[in-house]
């Protein structure tokens, strides 16, 4: 049963976040918490395992950008430290990712802090340069980006089309999750804990403001619940104008995939392409099970388009590409 906590942030939601997970830290005795960060002296954002709370400084779950899908991260460091307690957190499309991965390559799940954060969207990584710049720089913009949460973020045509896209669920396969969207986070955030006996072991309470109320709740779900209408009706919308060209079945998007560039970047990005298409012939066996199951488990996270150099319109034609395999196994 879920519990959730109200987080007081008295204006300044970044800091509150940081403050809760140190204590989170220090609490589960964690060795690490892979996250993205952003480096003032290098303007970079990029993925870090922090290995101390201090190192927290540089934390920001907010940052409306997304380099890669931290879900291929998370699979690759946690099979290479199998023994270790780290904590990773994580938006929805890449808990999605991972719960995907754990199936098949993320084995020890048990010894991981999973944090999922609501996500406002994200920008093109190619326009990360300028619009810091325009809005003098990084916490500007992480601020005009919070300060549209209650609303679910500002307007859906200034980020990349697969966020345009993503229904904006509370990620799932976490065991915290951070809610924004909804609410005025520059009061308080809400901390959901998937499980009681997470937040009984955890001491939760002790660094929260005690139980959220009901009716915030509902504020929480209420606004979830507009952005998802809108984000389908924008997935449709951007599906039914794919050029006729591209392609629309699975055996055309595998033979497409094959005569397109040989750079294979989008599916290096794909954060759960495990090498389904290398044994594939030219769409004609691509009713295998591995094949098919990759492209009906697209988490929709667009690292696939944003890493295209001919800039493919690949999440739309994932998209119904996933959602046509979908309702043929439920017909089956």
């Amino acid at each position: 049963m879920n519990t959730t906590h109200i987080l007081e942030t008295n204006e300044k939601p970044v800091e509150a976040i940081r403050k809760f997970l140190a204590a989170l830290w220090i609490e589960t005795n964690l060795q690490g918490i892979l996250a993205l960060t952003f480096q003032d002296e290098t303007a970079q954002i990029q993925h870090r395992l922090l290995q101390s709370p201090e190192e927290l400084a540089a934390l920001n779950p907010f940052l409306p950008f997304v380099p890669m899908n931290s879900a291929k991260i998370v699979t690759q460091f946690a099979a290479q430290h199998p023994t270790g307690r780290f904590g990773a957190i994580l938006r929805p499309c890449e808990a999605r990712a991972l719960f995907y991965n754990a199936r098949f390559s993320f084995k020890n799940r048990h010894r991981w802090l999973l944090i999922g954060v609501d996500c406002l969207a994200s920008y093109p990584i190619q326009d990360l340069e300028w619009r810091t710049q325009k809005a003098g720089g990084m916490e500007p913009l992480v601020r005009e980006t919070l300060r549209f949460a209650r609303q679910g973020g500002i307007a859906p045509y200034r980020y990349r089309s697969a966020c345009q896209m993503c229904i904006p669920t509370a990620p799932q396969y976490v065991d915290i999750n951070i809610s924004l969207i909804g609410l005025p986070i520059r009061r308080f955030i809400l901390i959901e804990i998937k499980r009681k006996e997470i937040a009984d072991r955890l001491r939760i309470a002790s660094f929260t403001s005690g139980i959220a109320p009901y009716g915030l709740l509902i504020q929480h779900q209420a606004a979830l619940s507009r952005l998802a209408r809108s984000h389908d009706n924008t997935h449709t919308r951007l599906v039914n104008s794919l050029p006729a060209e591209l392609p629309a079945r699975p055996d055309e998007l595998v033979a497409y995939l094959k005569n397109c560039t040989p750079c294979q970047k989008c599916l290096e990005a794909c954060p759960i392409y495990a090498g389904e298409l290398a044994n594939q012939g030219n769409g004609e066996d691509v009713a295998s099970l591995e094949a098919r199951r990759w492209l009906a488990s697209c988490v929709m996270c667009g690292q696939c388009e944003q890493a295209c150099p001919r800039q493919l319109a690949l999440t739309a034609i994932h998209g119904r590409i996933s959602q046509m395999l979908a309702e043929s196994l439920l017909a089956a």
